[in-house]
């Protein structure tokens, strides 16, 4: 890698140039010329902190988090580099990098690929952005400035979604390690590792850029996000039909308000903890395994095989609850109930507390135990499981006693498009057969890439709140989203030449509430008093259950899935590397364990049998920092904190910086830099957010308990060991 300002080899660089002239009217026969070289950029920077003296000073490990939130954070940029296909340069101050950048002929349009653009953007403060495309503020994944409007720059880590690192390993290169806790400056002489690790990032994203144009061919055709590419697929898949491009059209929502009830009964996921398991530790004392089960492919499995997807206009329904012997897989239902005295009679409990409106309501870890009062909107198949865990109404015995219908909407089901369908088949296959195949890398991570953005895409939000920057005043804002702009939105997909909207957001809607149904009804209820934890897809058991009958069943139903569509069957059971069969949907065992503790959803730790180890699993926390409790299960648990300057932990605070003076630095640099991150350790503390544990440990004791810690003493003494 050698310095830009040596050679400036931007200026005469012989640029890879597809010239497309322009058919727009108006624009009379206008040729732009894209550049289809790869270009990368990257900065190392330093994090410091100073206070009213303005000397700066790094972090240092011992002071407690509440002493550096009282210091004033900066952030210096100290190298920058820039990558040229696999050509590899340098520089000190990003004034080089702009002068860099003003090397390329203003006729030539380029895309400069960074991996993380929105801690770039932020040390970016030369430029003038005036367009930005944003997830969320601070999130920029593409922009354009003033300064060089004919230079796009585009975030990596949008479109791969995973780390750095791991997309390394993908790719069989190594990842070079640098300790960031150094005061380096633009005058700072650096060292060989310095350099080599910088340049092996860009290494890493020009390889990356490359694999990724064996299937996309040009470089303006690489889409904005991981689920952006599953998108355009299934876009071309699907809009080709002209029948399916008005059959789609009759599936928009037919006003807002109709759109509005489908985004109340949209739940997403569950994760939730058995709340007689939450903080307490399961051992297997009578040498017998706990069993952890997946689901195989989970939400592909839905919606390949289920006939119940909403394929038509919703209709007003007569205020009668939803018979499952009668609608499931017929019919589909948004309901709007109200229960009163409603009662979990199971110890996994279902209703999210943050979904509805509740009076005098007792929470188990953001789950609903009992209520006077719940105001709810959901699906039918929410309906059904709720049916199952709970009861209501005086004396608990009829259904339709204590529940109030106050508004029901139906629409008829059917399967998920063929096109669809096959397409979901053809990943699934190719995810399957080539896992840990040698020479087939590159197929395994696009097939699984794609697969788990299915569900994404089929969910995303018919019309979404615009981030905006300001320029001149330099602030993130939001433009909220009102009825008239649904109704616009809905009026022009339906009736302009949109081709945006492909699929139902009712089918995304559905896709999760069928994955909830299956593993309520299939998983959790019929185990719950062994059920200790479960997510989305997954469970984790007491004891071994044999899940062989299920499997068969499921098997049965998805080959006649298959005859019913015309299907080869053999696309529901490919066999992987190892040639064993993998049934679409069928539950598989992954390692036992002979410990378990959590403490509620996303939270919560294992001992593998296989290998003796403890492995976690907690939102945002490195699974590394198990580490830090000692190979004890019990040092898992609530206020337990995981130290911010342990080796173990990599979890980084970052800290945006809008407004920083002029620093003045040991070795007598001068830094005018305004905006940039600052990223310093940063711990976590465990908790459980377990309301109800007070009055399980007075039922425990045998205190005097109500009617209801009566009903929960009856499931404490079951004569199951916790």
């Amino acid at each position: 890698m050698e310095q830009y300002i040596t050679n400036r080899p931007l200026k005469d660089f012989n640029y890879n140039l597809r010239v497309v002239k322009s058919h727009h009217k108006g624009q009379g026969g206008k040729q732009t010329a894209y550049c289809e070289d790869i270009f990368t950029f990257d900065i190392e920077t330093t994090s410091f902190f100073y206070k009213d003296d303005l000397k700066p000073f790094l972090y240092k490990p011992g002071k407690t988090p509440e002493y550096w939130a009282e210091q004033h954070a900066g952030a210096l940029p100290y190298l920058w580099q820039f990558g040229i296909n696999d050509k590899y340069y340098y520089g000190r101050e990003l004034s080089e990098f702009y002068e860099a950048l003003a090397d390329i002929p203003n006729h030539i349009k380029i895309r400069v690929g960074v991996f993380n653009f929105p801690f770039e953007w932020h040390f970016l403060d030369g430029l003038h952005w005036d367009f930005i495309f944003a997830k969320s503020r601070h999130r920029p994944i593409k922009a354009t400035c003033l300064e060089f409007p004919n230079i796009e720059f585009y975030c990596l880590y949008a479109l791969i979604d995973r780390s750095l690192e791991e997309w390394a390993k993908t790719l069989g290169i190594e990842k070079l390690e640098l300790e960031y806790n150094k005061m380096r400056t633009p005058l700072t002489k650096l060292s060989k590792k310095t350099l080599e690790y910088a340049q092996r990032d860009l290494e890493i994203m020009y390889r990356g850029i490359m694999d990724e144009l064996e299937e996309y061919g040009s470089i303006w055709d690489l889409p904005m996000t991981s689920t952006g590419a599953v998108r355009r697929l299934c876009k071309n898949i699907l809009m080709s039909n002209d029948d399916y491009k008005r059959y789609i059209k009759k599936l928009l929502p037919t006003n807002w308000y109709q759109y509005a009830t489908s985004r109340k009964v949209f739940w997403g996921g569950y994760a939730h903890a058995n709340m007689l398991c939450t903080g307490i530790t399961w051992k297997n004392y009578d040498g017998k395994n706990g069993l952890h089960v997946d689901y195989i492919s989970a939400y592909i499995a839905q919606m390949v095989g289920r006939r119940g997807f909403p394929c038509s206009e919703w209709a007003y329904a007569p205020k009668r609850l939803p018979n499952p012997a009668e609608d499931l897989e017929r019919k589909a239902y948004k309901l709007h109930l109200r229960f009163t005295n409603i009662r979990c009679e199971t110890q996994n409990t279902f209703i999210p507390f943050d979904k509805v409106k509740s009076e005098n309501a007792v929470i188990d870890n953001g789950k609903i135990i009992k209520a006077d009062m719940v105001d709810i909107w959901c699906t039918d198949l929410d309906y059904y499981i709720i049916r199952q865990m709970y009861t209501w109404g005086k004396d608990r015995k009829d259904e339709n006693e204590g529940v109030e219908i106050i508004e029901s909407w139906y629409a008829y089901t059917d399967y998920l498009p063929m096109a669809l369908v096959s397409e979901l088949l053809d990943l699934f296959n190719v995810k399957t057969k080539w896992k840990n195949v040698p020479g087939k890398e590159s197929e395994y991570r696009r097939g699984k890439r794609r697969l788990d953005c299915i569900y994404g895409m089929c969910a995303t939000s018919l019309i979404q709140a615009n981030i905006n920057w300001d320029m001149n005043a330099e602030e993130w804002s939001y433009d909220s989203v009102y009825a008239k702009d649904v109704e616009e939105r809905i009026h022009k997909l339906k009736f302009w030449k949109d081709s945006r909207y492909f699929v139902s957001y009712d089918w995304g809607v559905y896709i999760a509430a069928w994955s909830r149904f299956t593993l309520m009804n299939d998983l959790v209820i019929p185990n719950d008093r062994i059920c200790m934890y479960s997510d989305t897809d997954s469970a984790f058991l007491k004891k071994n259950v044999d899940f062989s009958e299920y499997n068969a069943k499921i098997e049965k139903k998805m080959v006649q899935v298959c005859k019913a569509r015309g299907i080869d069957p053999e696309l529901i059971r490919p066999k992987n590397a190892d040639g064993e069969k993998c049934v679409l949907g069928a539950l598989s065992r992954e390692p036992d364990f002979t410990e378990f503790r959590t403490l509620g959803s996303k939270r919560y730790i294992e001992r593998r049998k296989d290998t003796g180890a403890l492995v976690m699993t907690v939102s945002g926390v490195n699974k590394e920092a198990v580490e830090s409790l000692n190979d004890d299960i019990n040092n898992f648990k609530d206020g337990t904190v995981f130290d911010k300057d342990a080796k173990e932990v990599s979890k980084l605070l970052h800290t945006y910086i809008d407004h920083m003076p002029d620093i003045t630095f040991p070795d007598g640099y001068v830094s005018h830099q305004r905006r940039g991150v600052n990223l310093r350790p940063n711990g976590y503390r465990l908790r459980s957010k377990r309301e109800p544990e007070e009055i399980i440990k007075d039922i425990s004791k045998g205190a005097h308990v109500s009617e209801y810690e009566k009903h929960l003493r009856g499931v404490i003494h079951d004569g199951v060991t916790y």
